[in-house]
Order: structure tokens, then sequence, then C-alpha cells
């Protein structure tokens, strides 16, 4: 009984070797292939690296040519502005010295324009005598160009320290400030008032006396023009989009030169292109953001 005990125990024993070789074999086979599965991975993960770690250094490496280009070009931007603050500066200082000579130049010729009338005043004969009449219109007409040319010179020193009062120095070249005259006659020397003798830039566009169908189309979705404006514009015999939408330059010049206190927003806010889309039915980022949080 004893020995089928003991083959019992040792077949057991066999057994459970069998099973723990098998065990390990299949471990190690699992194993190793999880790790052939984690090399692999590993592989690709150092070759996606390696490709990034590239591209990163292009990257740099093109950063830094554009940084190298972009100083530069800031270096050579400074030298320029510079220069031209040097030349505004030597040009500045010579107009002013102009200006000084020609108010100095009219003090002098205003003093014997007094004298010559006093003269003509008491005069024995009772009648103004002809040379001197006509040394003093020639005086005052020798101060009026002297005027006119303070005036365009006092004009070129606002437009070099500010470039929008580049238009006010046209207006002064035109004319300087108007000397009217009830009769309206411009004699030989008068001069000319610019904004209100000189005929307006550009043309007028085609305008209409109300809304067609009585609604106006909602001309604040233009980036530029909110309700004030959008008032003027209706003033103005403008209420559609593709009004706006079909002005040539000239027509955009003078809505441009007749926007009281606007001037110059519709080239500068680029209305035309803007009304374009609007009038075709699409809609810009600034007509989307008024349809959406109601800014007006």
């Amino acid at each position: 009984m004893f020995e089928k005990w003991n083959f019992l125990l040792a077949e057991i024993w066999v057994l459970l070797a069998i099973a723990a070789l098998l065990g390990l074999l299949i471990g190690a086979w699992i194993y190793g292939r999880k790790a052939r599965l984690i090399g692999h991975e590993l592989d690709m993960a150092k070759t996606d690296m390696s490709e990034r770690n590239k591209r990163i250094n292009s990257l740099q490496g093109q950063m830094s040519a554009r940084e190298a280009s972009f100083d530069k070009e800031i270096k050579e931007r400074n030298i320029r502005i510079a220069e031209l603050e040097a030349d505004l500066s030597s040009g500045a200082g010579k107009q002013a010295t102009d200006i000084v000579a020609a108010k100095a130049s009219i003090a002098e010729r205003d003093k014997k324009i007094r004298d010559l009338q006093a003269k003509l005043t008491f005069t024995q004969s009772g009648a103004p005598d002809d040379t001197l009449r006509n040394e003093m219109l020639s005086l005052k007409d020798a101060n009026q160009t002297k005027e006119r040319k303070i005036a365009e010179l006092e004009a070129e020193l606002r437009s070099r320290s500010n470039p929008r009062s580049a238009l006010a120095s046209n207006f002064v070249k035109a004319g300087a400030t108007a000397k009217n005259d009830p009769s309206d006659e411009r004699k030989p020397g008068a001069f000319v008032n610019p904004v209100f003798d000189a005929p307006p830039a550009g043309t007028k566009p085609a305008t209409l006396g109300e809304a067609r169908g009585g609604q106006p189309d909602d001309l604040k979705q233009i980036k530029g023009v909110g309700p004030k404006l959008e008032k003027l514009l209706h003033s103005l015999g403008f209420f559609h989009f593709d009004q706006v939408a079909s002005w040539t330059e000239a027509e955009e010049a003078w809505v441009d030169q007749n926007l009281e206190g606007f001037s110059g927003r519709v080239s500068r806010d680029d209305w035309i292109s803007q009304a374009r889309i609007l009038a075709a039915g699409g809609s810009t980022e600034f007509s989307d953001k008024v349809d959406k949080d109601d800014i007006y």
C-alpha cells in the first residue's frame, strides 16, 4: 500500500516539475514577445524624435535667419528715420527763418503804407496824389504776396510735423486766408479762399431722394459708419450698399470731402470694398459682429 503512495507522490512531483517548466517557457515566450514589441515601439519613438529634432533645428535655423534679416531691416529703417528727421529739422529751421524774414518785411511795408496814407490824408490840394496812390497800391500788393508766401511756409511746416495736414497745406497754397470783397470782384493781388471759392474735389455720385421702398440698408454694417454718420449719408442721398459699392475714385473723393466732421473716412476705412461684399449678399467680419453683438 505504501509503495503505491510513493509512486503517486513521485508522479505528482514530476507533473509539478513539468507544469513549472511549461509555465516558465510560456512566461519567457510572452515576456520576450512583449519585450520585442516594446523595443520596436522604442525604436519608432527614437526615429520620430530624431525627425522632430531635425525639424526643430531646421526651424530654429530659419528663425535665426529671419531674426537676422529683421534686425538688419530695423537698423536700416532706423538709419532712414534718423536721416529723415535730420532733413526735417534742417528744412523746418530754414522755413522758420524765411517766415521771420517775410514777417519783418511785411511790418516794414505796413509802416510805409501808413506813412503814405497819412500823406494822402493831409495833401494840400485835397485830392490824392497819383504817385502816392500807385506806390501805396504797389506796397499793398507786395504785402499780399508776402502774406501768401508766409501762409505757404507755415502750411508746409505743419505738414512736415503732421502729414495729415498736407490737405490744409494744399488749401493754403491755393490762396491763403480770404479777403472778401462785398462786390465779389476779384482785384489784382486779392486773396482767394480755397475752401469757399475753389470748386469741390471729385465728382458728386448719383443720389436718391429717399430709400427704395422706404427701407434703407443698414449702412452701420460698414466699418467706420456709426449712427451719426449713417444719418449724414442719408442726408446726402445715400441709403443702400450698392450706391456706395458703385462709387468711382472721383466720386469717393467728393464724398470724403463732403462728410462734415468725418472727412477722409471713406478711403481710410475702405467703404467701397465692404459695400461690394454686402451689396452682393455677403458679410464681413465687422458686419457679423454688428449682427451678433448688436453694437449699435
